[in-house]
């Protein structure tokens, strides 16, 4: 059974996004990326962030998103 996703997101539980190109470039945030997190944040629906880009660590990435305000 597919489910319609509308404005609401409702009925989703979990999203995992890419990094560069979805939530930043390079290292410019996306506009309207913070608040797109924060209406997933408020809806209780988990977050998980992902790269196909090796060059940084788990712990840089942690850093940069941090450094962008992203918890």
């Amino acid at each position: 059974m597919v489910k319609e996703i509308n404005e609401s997101l409702n009925g989703i539980e979990a999203i995992f996004l890419d990094l560069d190109g979805t939530i930043y470039l390079g290292d410019e945030l996306i506009e309207g990326a913070i608040d797109f997190l924060n209406r997933l944040g408020s809806r209780g629906i988990a977050r998980f962030f992902q790269s196909n880009n090796s060059s940084m660590s788990v712990a840089q990435y942690l850093h940069k998103l941090h450094r962008m305000g992203i918890d």
